[in-house]
């Protein structure tokens, strides 16, 4: 079994309706770092994993949870 270390995870939440996507990610210690919305299609599919997998390259978060 793996064992996380919560402080060093990433959080994210996605609200997905109709016409559009938002997405809020944050810390342990509830410090928001992405807040964004993205249209509910493909090419706004296809651009919220780059800005996740970017964040996550950048800084010293070692876990994610979706």
């Amino acid at each position: 079994m793996i064992k996380i270390n919560y402080m060093s995870t990433l959080f994210v939440g996605i609200d997905v309706s109709s016409k559009s996507n938002v997405v809020c990610a944050m810390d342990f210690d509830e410090n928001q770092y992405i807040s964004s919305s993205f249209k509910n299609n493909q090419p706004g599919a296809d651009e919220s994993p780059h800005l996740f997998i970017a964040f996550i390259l950048q800084t010293s978060c070692q876990h994610a949870k979706f």
